[in-house]
């Protein structure tokens, strides 16, 4: 992604004439390997959803945000009243 940005900067630059010629303009752009992701299965979420019956109101509604909106850990810890529209069911 940032070799996209660059090479772009020096484009604009070489059509400009700021510089000679683009010297990111035969530059490969390296591999990106990505990452297997773990999904849990029907059967394990049947096993948290009944595990989290037992826990405190805040435990379940955590987890449910999570797993519903795939929200990570820390846009879930900055959630805020402000951030919840009662009216329209959205968060």
């Amino acid at each position: 992604m940032i070799l996209y940005v660059f090479n772009n900067i020096l484009a604009c630059a070489a059509d400009w004439k700021l510089i000679k010629e683009n010297p990111t303009a035969t530059v490969n752009p390296p591999k990106i390997k990505r990452k297997k992701t773990d999904v849990y299965s029907k059967e394990e979420l049947s096993v948290l959803m009944d595990y989290l019956e037992e826990k405190p109101f805040h435990w379940k509604i955590s987890t449910l945000l999570t797993l519903s909106t795939g929200a990570r850990e820390g846009e879930i810890a900055a959630l805020e009243w402000k951030h919840i529209n009662f009216k329209k069911g959205t968060v």
